[in-house]
């Protein structure tokens, strides 16, 4: 990404400030794709953001001036689709009949006590679980050493003498892999306790990408590049899903 900008003429601070720019209108829009998600439904926001990203993508075709690019970062941050489909365990009962004289399927029992009013939640009520703020420190925490990789690894590619065609030949490596392995593998870690998979894939993680700091030559980053996209695939299904598997059903 920064490499790019370098490409462009820019020196490489204005294409870490752009990532920045971008990340922190990420972080609204997953605060505002939330908050719709809970009126329209999971689908429609990911399927709107997913769309609105790819155009954004193709603007930074079409401009190269400063400011333009500054503005196309951050809508492609406020388009990072993040809603995802409500937990199926939350779904309304089925209405039917079981036979003649049963009761409707999920019928309400008369005499049993009334349901009491949803609780209003708000971002001040999630956050005031210490459980779940330290879940999301840690995953600030992990997404600052993560972002080193797409951020920086192009500049030190560069430094050593590679082609930019060996930091895309990388970058295609790890979406080639992410999109062949992430639902097999997803299907396989999702029997598992989600500490093992997210302690699995955060140590893989980890071991990828300071593999990138030995002077293994080409062959290092190859290998750099798949241990640290094993343990994404790994890592991510789990931990995005988390809070929405341990939250109350209210929340």
């Amino acid at each position: 990404w920064v490499w790019s900008w370098r490409d462009r003429g820019y020196v490489a601070s204005r294409g870490a400030e752009m990532l920045a720019c971008m990340f922190a209108c990420g972080i609204v829009s997953r605060v505002t794709s939330g908050y719709i998600a809970d009126r329209i439904g999971g689908v429609r926001p990911l399927l709107l953001g997913s769309v609105l990203q790819g155009t954004a993508l193709t603007l930074y075709l079409m401009f190269n001036g400063l400011t333009s690019l500054y503005v196309i970062s951050a809508l492609f941050g406020l388009f990072i689709p993040t809603a995802l489909p409500s937990d199926s365990r939350r779904a309304a009962p089925e209405t039917g009949t079981a036979g003649p004289g049963a009761e409707p399927v999920g019928a309400p029992d008369a005499l049993a006590d009334p349901v009491p009013a949803p609780v209003r939640t708000t971002y001040l009520r999630v956050l005031s679980d210490g459980r779940f703020s330290l879940f999301l420190f840690a995953m600030l925490a992990n997404a600052i050493v993560y972002i080193q990789a797409p951020a920086v690894l192009g500049l030190h590619l560069k430094s050593l003498g590679y082609a930019t065609v060996v930091f895309g030949s990388l970058a295609s490596l790890n979406a080639l892999m992410v999109i062949t392995l992430e639902v097999p593998l997803t299907k396989l870690t999702q029997r598992w306790p989600a500490r093992t998979a997210v302690a699995l894939g955060m140590a893989l993680t980890g071991a990828g990408l300071s593999l990138y700091s030995l002077p293994l030559g080409l062959l290092g980053f190859v290998a750099a590049t798949m241990v640290w996209t094993m343990g994404e695939v790994t890592a991510s299904p789990s931990m995005l899903a988390y809070p929405g598997l341990v939250a109350p059903a209210h929340m």
